[in-house]
């Protein structure tokens, strides 16, 4: 469902996000 795609996406992008900050 779309639902599902909408909450895969922003888990993706807080990971990156996270990440982002770990490296820094």
């Amino acid at each position: 469902k779309t639902e599902r795609l909408i909450v895969y996406n922003f888990l993706e992008n807080l990971e990156k996000i996270i990440l982002g900050f770990f490296v820094d």
